[in-house]
């Protein structure tokens, strides 16, 4: 359980003024409308996404739209990322000195970047009308990644995933869209940067788009060798397989499927490819969604000794 002190948030009570003649600089956290600011003290929450520090010592997560970093060892939280805009999905570098995560700041959900306490805060891609989310380093933190979700009606299950520069930049294709039509998520690097894990939407676009039923096979995380180019099916089968997270030795990939009425945390063992669930005390995950939003399951981590 986190456990932080009283902290505050700025909370827009008015709708945003028209947008007709508007400045096309226009700065989500600088609307000129009214706001109260709401003191609250909380002792855990929900559907929260934690990065621990290569050193062990600190882990960032997100809650209610900021970002926050708490020793390990517990205390007071602080917080790192705040204001009107959405900031979500943190993840340290390799080296610590970085965080990267989502923010809506620019008007879309892009792709950013900070120093660990939060200063220089800057864009590293620059969407419009699309949406990125799943943000991933790469090996050593020499590039990032993540999923790009296509804004237009016709192709709303749909998503890429992309290889970005740390300087930004449109990036290039690492995974395409799947030829049936659906979605590739939540990318992950191997340690050694040779694997990339991701979530694959492998059934097609179904007829409903209110229910899908979670313990069918629709998700797998699919491994793709990126010295080769060789994409396996690596987890699978019912209930499903998502939100890949390798360890730091590369031996395991943490994940989660839904067994029945439940979420549960699993270990794969990449050399004997046995499976052994962990934890069945999760939060409900997102496979039943119609529309792929990014995380099946708020994003985990390892500690550095694999733990």
């Amino acid at each position: 359980m986190l456990t932080f002190c009283q902290t505050s948030i700025g909370c827009l009570l008015g709708a945003l003024a028209s947008v007709a003649g508007a400045d096309p600089t226009w700065d989500v956290s600088n609307t000129d409308q009214p706001y109260t600011q709401a003191d609250f003290t909380v002792t855990d929450g929900t559907w929260m996404s934690v990065s621990v520090s290569p050193d062990g010592e600190t882990i960032a997560f997100d809650l209610l739209g900021d970002i926050y970093q708490i020793p390990v060892a517990g205390g007071e939280a602080k917080l790192v990322h705040g204001g009107p805009a959405m900031q979500r999905t943190p993840r340290y570098s390799p080296d610590g000195h970085s965080l990267l995560f989502i923010s809506d700041a620019s008007g879309s959900d892009n792709l950013w970047m900070s120093k660990a306490d939060g200063s220089n805060s800057h864009p590293v891609t620059r969407e419009t009308t699309a949406v990125m989310t799943g943000p991933a380093w790469g090996a050593k933190g020499a590039y990032i990644a993540g999923a790009r979700m296509y804004p237009s009606a016709d192709k709303l299950h749909k998503s890429e995933i992309r290889l970005y520069d740390l300087a930004g930049g449109s990036g290039q294709p690492l995974v395409p869209m799947p030829t049936v039509g659906e979605n590739v998520h939540e990318p992950q690097f191997s340690p050694d940067g040779r694997y990339l894990y991701y979530t694959e939407k492998v059934t097609p676009p179904h007829a409903s788009n209110i229910y899908i039923d979670a313990n069918h096979k629709n998700f797998e995380i699919k491994r793709r060798d990126l010295l080769t180019g060789e994409t396996e099916e690596l987890i699978g089968g019912f209930g499903g397989a998502t939100t890949p997270e390798p360890s730091p030795d590369g031996r395991y990939v943490a994940f989660v499927r839904r067994v029945k009425s439940k979420t549960v945390l699993f270990l794969y063992d990449i050399r004997t490819r046995e499976q052994t669930p962990i934890f069945d005390q999760l939060d409900r995950d997102d496979q039943s969604d119609f529309i792929g939003q990014g995380n099946y399951y708020p994003q985990f981590d390892w500690f550095p000794d694999n733990r």
